[in-house]
């Protein structure tokens, strides 16, 4: 990927392979909790200022206390520890809630369902 980018005259590099793998499991997961997200959204209520702010903090924070001890890996484990504490289950939590479903009977239709394509 380096040498592709090397011959357009770039000055950044792509990231190694395992803090790019790290990177896009941390945009997955939230992708994931945004499309659950759309849905408590679509019920007229906004729950999500108050954890924004506060992962939003943290992340800052923690990336400034990781990144001059391991660089690029303190900047994505710092993203990836603070989502994963709060914002990547409780959207999804908070989503199926609002659907009236008790949880179990939402997890064992969903698993259930064959994807279609």
């Amino acid at each position: 990927m380096n040498f592709a980018l090397e011959i357009v005259g770039s000055h950044t590099m792509a990231l190694p392979r395992g803090q790019l793998a790290l990177a896009l499991l941390i945009f997955g997961l939230e992708m994931h909790h945004v499309l659950y997200a759309g849905l408590v959204i679509s019920e007229n209520r906004n729950p999500f200022v108050a954890p924004a702010l506060i992962s939003g903090l943290a992340t800052v924070v923690l990336s400034l206390m990781l990144t001059p001890r391991i660089g690029v890996w303190g900047l994505l484990i710092a993203q990836g520890f603070v989502q994963a504490c709060f914002n990547n289950w409780w959207t999804i939590y908070r989503a199926i809630h609002g659907l009236g479903l008790p949880s179990r009977d939402y997890w064992k239709r969903y698993f259930r369902t064959p994807i279609r394509f």
